[in-house]
């Protein structure tokens, strides 16, 4: 059941519908420790009958016909005759007030019948009656193929890569499977609650043979060690290619100039190694939270703690931003992010591998939520 349902189940004046009230009964009673939930159900369901018909009886009592006196009404006063134009009718102002405007009565009569007729409850139909008597699947696709959904053994639809899609069950346990490229997951057996939801998140294995799986959380790794060696052997060769020029003419050992050499190319590999560590390269997504930062030293941030996430840029360029409640302030540990626009710049694209740009955009928005804020200008 949505939240606008539950809000307007308790606090609109008008009733309810029948499995509106049933279900959000059974939900308080359970918390209530040594409460009869089936009682309190069927209680409920008495009330909401009755009001449903009508009856007040339990409200006011009825009018009791030995107690009751009529009082006569006052003689008619004498009117003017109406003019011919007026074809017989009065004017508003001297029309026959003398008789009092009776009102309708809901009070039961003196023989105990109602006065109104009966109201029969009211019926359940469209969107409510999907909420009363089914439940929501929901498949979120993080793998680079078209998925296929299956609730016990028959296909309901599909949901495209990056996407997610939204399925209409029978509640109780049923068998979910999804499948890609011929080859399916595991059948899982999930239970579905009348009116509730279930969200399950798949991406593709790893090997040739490897199918769809379901997944708690996402790894996106950078190339840290790529950037060592690279920034190492960009800053080593020059050397090395001297060292191949000068050796040759030398007087000194060959042994000493070799070893001079060495030393020297690995000197600036450290130094490549550290400059490529200060970069984040590492980022981890689950429902609970986001993980970043260089080899073992990741921090973390809890959705909870986010108002707005969002990917800002182009191509490889683009970065992940994330912009804290404003009743809150995220504590860090250094190096600093950088700021963008009241945000926080946790990492770029290109830092965790921006061939996984489609992945990290589908995972996003699956684990963020509601807290995923689409920016135009993604590529």
């Amino acid at each position: 059941m949505s939240h606008t349902k539950v809000h307007d189940t308790l606090t609109k004046p008008d009733l309810p519908t029948k499995g509106a009230a049933e279900m959000i009964t059974e939900v308080l009673a359970e918390t209530i420790r040594g409460a009869d939930v089936e009682a309190e159900v069927a209680r409920l369901l008495r009330l909401w009958e009755n009001a449903a018909l009508g009856d007040q009886s339990w409200g006011s009592a009825p009018a009791s016909p030995e107690n009751h006196t009529v009082t006569a009404p006052p003689p008619p006063q004498e009117l003017p005759p109406a003019k011919k134009k007026d074809k017989g009718k009065q004017p508003p102002d001297q029309r026959d007030t003398s008789q009092p405007k009776r009102k309708k009565s809901r009070t039961m009569s003196p023989k105990g019948g109602p006065t109104e007729p009966e109201k029969k409850p009211p019926a359940v139909t469209g969107h409510e009656k999907s909420e009363v008597e089914g439940a929501t699947l929901v498949i979120g696709n993080l793998g680079p193929a078209r998925l296929e959904v299956f609730v016990e053994g028959a296909l309901v639809g599909t949901t495209a890569t990056g996407e997610h899609g939204l399925f209409p069950v029978e509640a109780g346990k049923r068998a979910v499977q999804v499948g890609s490229g011929g080859r399916r997951s595991a059948a899982r057996r999930i239970v579905f609650k009348r009116g509730g939801s279930v969200r399950v998140a798949f991406d593709m294995g790893v090997g040739s043979d490897a199918g769809p799986e379901p997944v708690e959380q996402v790894a996106f790794t950078g190339g840290r060690e790529r950037k060592a060696i690279l920034m190492g052997s960009m800053a080593g060769a020059p050397l090395l290619l001297t060292g191949m020029v000068v050796i040759p003419n030398s007087t000194e050992p060959v042994g000493e100039q070799l070893a001079g050499v060495v030393a020297v190319v690995l000197f600036f590999a450290a130094i490549g190694g550290l400059m490529g560590a200060f970069s984040p390269d590492r980022l981890n997504l689950s429902g609970r939270e986001l993980e970043f930062g260089a080899g073992s030293h990741l921090q973390s941030i809890h959705w909870s703690e986010l108002a707005q996430v969002s990917l800002v840029g182009e191509g490889s360029d683009t970065r992940l931003v994330v912009w804290p409640r404003k009743d809150h302030e995220l504590r860090l540990k250094p190096p600093p992010l950088k700021d963008f626009q009241g945000g926080k710049v946790v990492c770029k694209a290109a830092d965790i591998s921006a061939d996984d740009f489609q992945r990290l955009y589908a995972a996003l928005r699956w684990f963020a939520q509601e807290r995923w804020v689409e920016q135009l200008t993604r590529t």
